[in-house]
This record gives structure tokens, sequence and C-alpha cells, in this order.
């Protein structure tokens, strides 16, 4: 790896339009909108404006669909502020940026999600020119959500998705992988993020996304963090093939990593979603990406 430098995020874009609520309506019923945010969202999007406020000393650069849409333009426009290149954000034509309607209730804080994936749905293979990018000296993938990525989502063949081909790909032209995923209660782990484990390099999960990959619980019957399970979790992951895996999980941040035997150690981030350095030769960024010492 040595030489290389730069890390590309590639995968969704959302917009969070935020309402703040006076409370939750029954069915039929009216409440009161008291103020509205709009914000920029996404795993691609969120892990290339927190480098952007580290200022790295190397390239970043951001890929995925957006809508030709008013949704659009705020995503534009926040590249635009933070100085981030939009060469390879894909604008279609014929549907809507993704965005979510995020009902807060105002008192209370309690949060309900009503999600479009518009432009999302059509972001694949063919957005994203590995090759030229390889060729570029880019270090690092990183792919965020599977589990909301319908085109890489979708099975090829039998324990094969266009996630799978596309990170293999990636690491055969030299890029390391990180992968983020999305949390939601279903089976569909054991059949769409399991078989792209080995093309996985890093991999940024928090607890129940880890349990239900292995088929594992992590929290004990009153509902707390079980750790020595996590752990076990942790070295399970790497046992399936991937190099290194940090989650999170009530304030708490658990890493195992193949390269030191499957050790684990928790600590405690020295930035949520910024830089964080452990002990030996490699530094992390735990929000998606990774940059060791050459």
């Amino acid at each position: 790896m040595s030489g290389r430098a730069g890390i590309i995020c590639a995968g969704n874009w959302v917009v969070d339009i935020v309402h703040f609520i006076e409370a939750w309506p029954n069915q039929g019923e009216l409440t009161k909108i008291d103020r509205e945010v709009i914000g920029l969202g996404g795993s691609a999007a969120n892990v290339l404006t927190d480098l952007a406020s580290l200022k790295p000393p190397f390239p970043i650069l951001g890929v995925g669909c957006i809508g030709d849409d008013a949704n659009g333009r705020v995503v534009l426009e926040h590249c635009r502020q933070q100085g981030l290149s939009t060469e390879l954000l894909t604008l279609e034509s014929d549907c809507l940026t993704a965005h979510t309607h995020v009902m807060t209730v105002t008192e209370t804080g309690a949060r309900t999600f009503f999600y479009h994936a518009g432009a999302n749905d059509r972001f694949g293979a063919k957005h994203l020119p590995l090759e030229k990018l390889a060729a570029q000296g880019f270090r690092i993938l990183h792919l965020g959500y599977l589990l909301a990525l319908k085109c890489l989502d979708m099975e090829i063949s039998a324990n094969r998705t266009g996630a799978v081909e596309l990170l293999e790909k990636a690491q055969a032209l030299g890029l390391e992988t990180s992968v983020d995923i999305v949390s939601e209660a279903s089976t569909r782990f054991q059949q769409l993020v399991r078989p792209a484990l080995p093309f996985v390099d890093h991999l940024i999960i928090n607890e129940l996304e880890a349990g239900q990959i292995v088929r594992h619980a992590v929290r004990k019957p009153d509902g707390s963090l079980d750790v020595p399970a996590l752990k076990q979790v942790a070295e399970a992951l790497i046992v399936l093939g991937v190099r290194a895996c940090g989650y999170s999980c009530a304030g708490r941040r658990v890493l195992g990593d193949a390269g030191y035997g499957a050790s684990i150690s928790c600590f405690h981030a020295i930035a949520a979603r910024a830089y964080c350095q452990f002990r030996g030769s490699w530094r992390r960024v735990l929000c998606g990406c990774a940059l060791r010492d050459s």
C-alpha cells in the first residue's frame, strides 16, 4: 500500500428533513410543526463531511446518485460549501434525491422516520470507476450502507451480490475496503452481508448489526450490554474474513483486528466521528475509513 493515499466515500446520500412537532398524532389527527431543520446524511455524505472537517493531507472523493430536484441542490450546495468535488455525483433526472422526513416530538425527543430511497436505489458499480481511481492512487474505498443500496444488494448468484463483486474488485485493484451497514430488523444480514465479509478490510457496525451477522445475542435479558459476548462476536467476524472490525454501542468502542491474532480491546474514542489512534503501527478513522502508517 506504500505510496497510496486518499479515501473514496461511496453509497448513500440522503437529505434529512427534521420536523419538530408538538406531539405524535393518532391516525387522522393533526399536529403542529414547530420548526424544521434540513441537513445532509447517509454513509457516504457523513464520512466525507467528517473527513473534510479534519482537513486531511490526502484527497477525498464522494460518489453516489442524486436527483435533479430541490434536495439534490441541497446536496450540491453542501458540497460547494465544504469544498468537496461533485464530479462523481451522478444526477438522475427521472427520480428524486433520497430523503428522510424525521418527525421529532419536541418535548421528548422521540423520533419517527419516513424514508424515500430515490436515487440511492440507482447507485451501482457502473457509477464507480474503480480502475481509474486506483490508478490515481486512492487507498481506501468506503462503501455504505449495505442493505440500503438496492442495486448492490441484489443477488447475482448464490452468495454473490453486487456489493460482493464491487468489493472483491476493489481489493484486486489494491484498494482497502471499508463497509458500513444499516440497522434493520430482518434476516437479510445472513443472505446479503455475510458473503461480502471476506472482501472487507474495515467493518464499521453497531453491536446489534454484528450480532445479527453471526446470530449471537449481545445483550443480556435485562437489556444491558454483554461485553464478553461482544468480544466473541468481533472474533467471529474476523474468522468470517474481516481484517478489522470496530463497532460502537452504549458509549463503548470494541475493536477486533486479525493482524493482532484477533485480539480485542475496549477503548474510549478520542473523537466520536473523527480521528482515532490505537496502539501499534496503525490508525483508524472509525467513521468508515482507515489510514495506516507507511
